[in-house]
Order: C-alpha cells, then structure tokens, then sequence
C-alpha cells in the first residue's frame, strides 16, 4: 500500500453555523449540538478513498464575518477548505459568499485553484430554505449531497 499523504483542511464560516458540530461529527461519530464559541481547534483523522490513505488534519476555525481580516494562519500549507453556512440564515451564506472570493482572490497569488464543489441539504429544511439551496447550488455549480436541495 502506498504512503499515506497528509492533507490539511480549514473548515470556515460564519459563527454559530455548526462548524465544530459538523466537524467532531465527521472525526469521532457523534454530532454535538451544544454551543461553545471556538478560537481554533485542530483535529486529526485516517481515512482511505480509493485505495489512498490520508491523514486529515482538519482545523476547525473561529466565525469570521464579512469585515473579518483573513488570517494568514488559514492560507499557510492548508489543501482545502470546507466553507459551511446554515440554511436558515442568509447571513451566514452572505459572508460564506465574502469568504469564498477572499479564498478566489488569494488563488491567484500562492496555489492553482482546482476544487470540487458540494452542498448538502438537510431533509427537516423548508421552502424558502431549499430555494436559498438551489439558489447556492446554481451560483457556485455544485454537486448536490442529500436530496432535499435537488430540484426534481
């Protein structure tokens, strides 16, 4: 079997939109509903696709909002970038938005940006909340994960 790689991932977005929720969810299996603010966190996971192993470094970042300076801590050796918003707030997809071209805007000096986008939306989420889905799925043309945002 190959070497594992090593991948280092920052998971951004506005406060109190289930960053760290989502991210213990996806390292140890339990999703944490509770609210404590984060500064930063890092978490590790193994994983294998394809045959590869990785070793994930996730770094489960503070909420920025639109006048945030980007931290120079965020660009430095990370290989992606998870951005996560809440559905029920436009604000949070608004400053999602911010984040994602300060992210354009930094590509074009230090790293080729080649990325896959996703979205996922939940099954519990209204009308309006799927439009604003579909809506982020078509500006960003994304993979859809979960049915519930596909149109048809």
């Amino acid at each position: 079997m190959p070497q594992p790689k090593s991948r280092k991932i920052a998971v951004l977005g506005y406060r109190s939109v289930g960053k760290s929720s989502l991210t213990i969810q996806f390292v140890e299996g339990q999703f944490v509903d509770s609210y404590d603010p984060t500064i930063e966190n890092t978490f590790t996971k193994t994983m294998t696709v394809n045959g590869q192993e990785y070793n994930l470094q996730l770094v489960d970042t503070a909420g920025q909002d639109e006048y945030s300076i980007f931290p120079q801590s965020y660009t430095i050796d990370v290989d992606g970038y998870i951005l996560i918003y809440s559905v029920t707030s436009y604000k949070s997809f608004e400053v999602v938005r911010v984040i994602h071209e300060k992210l354009l805007d930094m590509s074009t000096n230090h790293f080729s940006w080649e990325q896959e986008r996703l979205t996922h939306g939940e099954s519990h989420t209204d009308q309006t909340e799927r439009q604003t889905g579909r809506q982020t799925d078509r500006l960003w043309r994304c993979k859809v994960a979960g049915g519930e945002i596909a149109d048809g």
